[in-house]
């Protein structure tokens, strides 16, 4: 109970403060928005582990490549994801999320001027425009996107079926898959719970998925081979089987 209370205090002393300085940032110095966002987001993000007790070790950071545009899809198990991911991972990237992010005090306009991207996950139309908005930003800026395919977090820490919106825009964009596994965070806080707790955090990084050999009718091949791969990062043993696995669906993909 100690650490919770602990961490929400860290929580509530550095959300508004960073979040304010985003703003003003945002509006300033434009030429230097992405750069100052993505240091304001790593701050907090290692702050609010640091405040946990929890250690994070990332794995197979070599498979990424922060100068190079992509979707990264990661499992869901808890809110500490996003916070291992912004601060851990260098380079600057742009997450897609619920659009009721937007709409917190403070936190939410600054999420809107750092470039992230909000879903309306209740309106299917305005859903699929804000990805397509997504594609062309890719394209357009070179982005890393990241994307949690399950669409909500887990309930039970199992990996939940994926949807398709990642695959569709990764491929409409033209741009590769990269299956991020992160585990430990659910012990931290899970969903619908709101007690604290430590963890050791592990991350690791799968080899990323050529889309180009699948194309738009191989989406669901895609889907599937992502969440095949994520779940083989999860048991440990993913990044030297994916890679075998990634070769040889592009070889068979590319001899149809």
């Amino acid at each position: 109970m100690l650490r919770s209370i602990w961490v929400y205090l860290v929580g509530l002393a550095v959300t508004p403060g960073l979040a304010v300085y985003a703003i003003l940032v945002s509006y300033l110095d434009r030429s230097k928005v992405a750069c100052r966002c993505s240091f304001i987001a790593r701050t907090w993000g290692r702050c609010l582990i640091w405040a946990t007790g929890s250690k994070v070790t990332v794995e197979g950071l070599e498979h990424f490549d922060p100068t190079k545009p992509q979707i990264m899809v990661a499992n869901h198990q808890s809110w500490f994801d996003v916070f291992t991911l912004i601060g851990w991972f260098p380079g600057d990237f742009r997450f897609v999320a619920k659009q009721e992010l937007g709409r917190i005090p403070i936190f939410g306009r600054s999420w809107q001027r750092c470039g992230h991207i909000s879903i309306d996950r209740a309106d299917r139309s305005a859903a699929i425009g804000s990805l397509e908005t997504a594609g062309d930003r890719i394209k357009r800026e070179g982005l890393t996107i990241v994307m949690f395919p399950e669409g909500t977090r887990s309930p039970d820490g199992r990996l939940q079926p994926f949807k398709k919106g990642a695959f569709v825009l990764a491929i409409r964009a033209g741009v590769p898959v990269l299956p991020v596994a992160i585990q430990g965070t659910r012990q931290i806080m899970a969903k619908g719970r709101w007690r604290i707790g430590r963890s050791d955090v592990r991350v690791r990084v799968g080899v990323p998925l050529d889309t180009e050999a699948y194309g738009l009718e191989g989406r669901d091949r895609l889907k599937d081979d992502a969440w095949s791969g994520l779940r083989a990062l999860l048991e440990g043993d993913g990044a030297s089987k994916e890679a075998s696995h990634a070769t040889e669906r592009k070889v068979d993909v590319g001899n149809r």
